[in-house]
């Protein structure tokens, strides 16, 4: 990942992060990067004010591009994740890390899915 897209991501995150916890803000030392590829950016916030820890992702596609299609009905799997998920339709800290483990697990997404 280009170094002034990964410095904007973290700006921009520092500036808009909120906990979810307690409304807490976050600096540059509450970030750690779990990992970066070509296109994405994770990243484990703790907030400074509770010790909350979330994961948040962040991918800059190009829009069209035939290298960055997710199948469509991988799409609709997800979609229907999140409106079954919770009343809110959101992705819970929970979530997002347990499908992180998966992953490192050596899991693919379609099996992570159920399209074995």
């Amino acid at each position: 990942m280009n170094y002034l897209i990964l410095k904007n991501i973290i700006e921009t995150t520092i500036q808009n992060f909120r906990c979810q916890n307690c409304g807490g803000t976050i600096h540059a030392k509450d970030i750690n990067l779990l990992g970066t590829s070509q296109g994405a950016v994770n990243m484990e916030v703790t907030c400074p004010s509770c010790k909350t820890v979330g994961v948040i992702k962040a991918e800059v596609n190009i829009v069209g591009s035939p290298q960055n299609a997710i199948p469509s009905d991988i799409v609709g799997q997800i979609r229907t994740l999140m409106q079954s998920s919770e009343p809110s339709g959101g992705i819970r800290d929970a979530d997002i890390i347990s499908l992180r483990k998966s992953l490192q697990s050596g899991k693919s997404v379609e099996e992570i899915f159920g399209q074995e």
